[in-house]
């Protein structure tokens, strides 16, 4: 298993110089887009609403949960990007990555809209425990100043900011669509790329470094296991 739970405070730079908390680097009259076929981009796989791990049972094991950055796929269909997987147990897991980004004024409000290019190879129309594999595995984007971080909450892990719940939007974080790939569960089935966006923008106040965290991942009803990946994330922010 090969899964990482380390927080990154490294700075992911939009340009060599947006590390200056005064500075304003991100150019808002056009969409910036964080490429994962090109690189990683320092982000870090984060999953939660699972049981905190006891003397008994690893609990990360038990859910399979693994992010990998896959430079290259051995699936030739597939293009670099970071890979989810795990074994939904508990009826509701989140399987994300998240990210730091600078570039912004500091202490600034701004609009952000975002839209996420992902991989999946997970069929429509087809019914599962719980929920349907594809349908019931909700698409969720974030940003906000506060780095999205697990809580420990009677016995379970929980996000510190809000993006809903499975079908339902949140106020940092916005369920933009599933993750079936629009081909019937009775078909040959294959990896296709699709894009999901916000359709409504979403304020966020930079920190005093004029930065911000991105999250993109899946809220998941479908209790079975799901893998897919991420390929890009973009950004389009106004004041």
């Amino acid at each position: 298993m090969k899964h990482s739970f380390a927080v990154l405070t490294t700075c992911f730079a939009i340009s060599l110089s947006a590390c200056d908390s005064d500075s304003n680097d991100i150019n808002l009259d056009q969409p910036h887009s964080i490429d994962f076929q090109q690189a990683e981009h320092q982000f870090t796989p984060i999953f939660s609403d699972y049981p905190v791990s006891t003397d008994e049972q690893n609990n990360e094991e038990f859910y399979q949960l693994e992010g990998n950055y896959i430079k290259s796929p051995t699936d030739d269909t597939l293009t670099p990007g970071w890979r989810l997987s795990g074994d939904n147990r508990s009826d509701d897991l989140l399987m994300a990555i998240k990210g730091y980004v600078r570039g912004l004024k500091a202490n600034r409000h701004y609009q952000f809209t975002l839209s996420v290019s992902l991989s999946t190879d997970i069929p429509s129309n087809c019914v599962g425990i719980g929920g349907a594999p594809g349908e019931s595995v909700f698409v969720k984007l974030a940003a906000s100043a506060e780095e999205p971080k697990n809580e420990k909450v009677d016995g379970m892990y929980r996000l510190n900011i809000d993006l809903g719940n499975q079908s339902q939007s949140g106020t940092q974080g916005v369920t933009v669509g599933d993750i079936s790939n629009g081909i019937d569960c009775n078909d040959e089935q294959k990896y296709v790329k699709k894009t999901l966006s916000m359709q409504h923008a979403i304020d966020v106040k930079t920190d005093r470094f004029g930065g911000f965290w991105l999250l993109a991942g899946t809220d998941s009803g479908f209790e079975g296991t799901t893998t897919y990946y991420i390929n890009k994330i973009t950004m389009n922010i106004a004041k």
